[in-house]
């Protein structure tokens, strides 16, 4: 009997060590977004998106602690998405969501700082569910709540995943008005928006690329540069001029901010009539860059 047991338990332990270079930010993203929480939504009656805004409404309405609706709640979801969903994605926010289960139950009643300006208060509390929302994403995890059943939507439907994981948070509110007030479901609005804002800031900030189209009279020593020099791969694509009818390769890549700036150094230097064409990459994944695993 002891046996079976033992056996989950070391698995787990076996997968933890494997993963914990993602484990490390996720468990960074769950601490700050268990804080925002308890330090700022609820001591000021804001409310939440989805399962956790639920949650906090429990606590205005019967003073229940939020972790265990976010538990139960969760547990409920999870066992719904587990064949629907990546085993990484699923196994990463089963730890987020039992990390947060955990430190939700051990920061109720701690002091915080009070703040008299509600509307900082809301910013501030967006800026953190982000920062800590957004380190919990790019590591392939989720907080759980109506993310995972409009993923789960989405595989099985093909959803809109935009339109419906808005929907499904923003109904809360509606329940929440009679609640907590039309001010704080404004602050709440607030809140939720600022939180949407700084995600996709703390991602793009990981995983922000610059494409790079070259036109140059001297394709390959360009391309050497940046193999050599940059440390980084180049397409040769072939080209024609439709204007001089002449052949001229054009070599793609992509580099950091860094690497933009030394090959515009080299261009300068040695081809000032080159043409080059940046734009940003919202994610880069292969050999170089961000790894298909776990995906």
């Amino acid at each position: 009997m002891a046996s079976a047991f033992r056996r989950p338990f070391a698995s787990w332990l076996i997968w933890m060590r494997r993963e914990w270079r993602d484990l490390v930010p996720i468990t960074i993203g769950t601490i700050v977004v268990s804080v925002s929480y308890m330090a700022f939504l609820l001591p000021n009656r804001f409310p939440a998106s989805g399962l956790n805004g639920l949650a906090v409404l429990s606590t205005y309405v019967w003073e229940w602690s939020p972790a265990w609706i976010v538990g139960v709640g969760n547990a409920l979801l999870l066992t719904l998405a587990w064949k629907a969903l990546s085993p990484g994605f699923v196994l990463k926010t089963v730890y987020a969501v039992g990390l947060m289960t955990v430190l939700l139950k051990v920061f109720q009643g701690m002091p915080y700082p009070h703040l008299e300006e509600r509307l900082l208060v809301a910013l501030l509390a967006g800026v953190l569910n982000g920062i800590g929302g957004g380190l919990v994403f790019r590591y392939g995890g989720s907080l759980g709540g109506t993310d995972i059943l409009v993923m789960v939507l989405r595989d099985r439907f093909g959803i809109e995943v935009g339109t419906y994981s808005f929907l499904l948070s923003s109904s809360v509110f509606v329940v929440a008005l009679p609640v907590v007030g039309l001010a704080n479901v404004i602050y709440g609005g607030v809140v939720l928006y600022v939180t949407g804002l700084a995600i996709d800031a703390v991602l793009r900030s990981f995983d922000r690329r610059s494409q790079v189209i070259l036109i140059t009279a001297i394709p390959t020593q360009v391309a050497e540069f940046v193999m050599k020099e940059l440390h980084r791969g180049v397409t040769r694509i072939p080209g024609v001029g439709a204007y001089t009818g002449q052949e001229r390769p054009i070599l793609l890549c992509y580099l950091n901010a860094r690497q933009v700036v030394e090959l515009r150094r080299y261009l300068l230097e040695h081809d000032p009539r080159s043409f080059m064409a940046l734009s940003e990459a919202a994610e880069v994944r292969g050999r170089g860059f961000k790894s298909w695993k776990g995906l």
